[in-house]
């Protein structure tokens, strides 16, 4: 069990862990649940020390000399845990620390950093379930969609601010079931920054120096192909597998 999930379930049961001066571990709440807990504390006491007191740390301050070691201890990546609810993923962009994260965040108990988005399938469906069409939140397929949009814009000469602002719009407009898309969702569109149409005699345009309202207008194109999969936005979320219940067995008659 992880630091963070221990004090995740630990406030869960009824016990709070916080940081005395000291540099110890002080539990309060119910007795009987200190109990409970007492063997486990003690056993990851080193690991809990080090990560509460990496959460009381405040964010550090934006300085251009701390730039790359802020970038460095960074992760775009974060699985968050709550008190009352199933650990929800979260995307970052631009990349956050664990400080910043949970300044943001401050119903979240604890934050953990993730190396890749891999989460356990049923951690993305509990996930989902808070998301789109529930909430106005992304879901899992929106996030993987919007940072394919992402890459691809930013390759095509997009600055990153832009290109984010840019995918954000197309969530609302997938979500609305609108037909049009964009010369950049399109493979061929080439060049970077400096835009030419690969199939302008079907798409009815010139084939050099297409203008940038051009490109970045909704639209329906003739000569329109998709630079990437699309996914299956709009796909209902499948429900939690429930386990089987066991079949009785019918022995042979005699």
């Amino acid at each position: 069990m992880s630091p963070a999930s221990i004090i995740c379930q630990a406030q869960a049961d009824g016990v709070r862990l916080a940081l005395t001066a000291a540099g110890s571990i002080k539990a309060s709440g119910d007795g009987a649940a200190i109990e409970r807990w007492l063997a486990v504390l003690s056993v990851n006491k080193a690991a809990l020390v080090a990560l509460l007191r990496q959460q009381a740390e405040p964010a550090p301050p934006a300085q251009p000399t701390r730039a790359i070691e802020d970038t460095a201890t960074a992760s775009a990546w974060w699985l968050l845990h709550y008190p009352d609810r199933e650990p929800v993923q979260l995307v970052s962009h631009p990349p956050a620390t664990l400080a910043q994260m949970l300044q943001q965040h401050p119903e979240a108990l604890a934050a953990e950093p993730m190396s890749e988005p891999s989460p356990a399938p049923h951690l993305t469906a509990e996930a989902d379930r808070s998301c789109w069409p529930h909430s106005s939140a992304m879901n899992s397929v929106e996030i993987g969609t919007f940072m394919a949009r992402l890459e691809r814009f930013t390759d095509k000469g997009m600055a990153y601010d832009q290109a984010e602002t840019l995918a954000d719009k197309l969530v609302l407009r997938d979500r609305e079931g609108d037909d049009r898309r964009l010369c950049l969702e399109c493979r061929h569109l080439q060049g970077a920054g400096r835009w030419r149409c690969g199939n302008w005699h079907q798409a009815g345009v010139a084939r050099e120096g297409l203008a940038r309202d051009l490109v970045l207008m909704l639209q329906r194109c003739d000569g329109y192909h998709p630079a990437m999969q699309a996914q299956a936005l709009q796909q209902p979320l499948q429900p939690l597998q429930q386990p089987q219940q066991p079949q009785p067995l019918e022995l042979p008659h005699d």
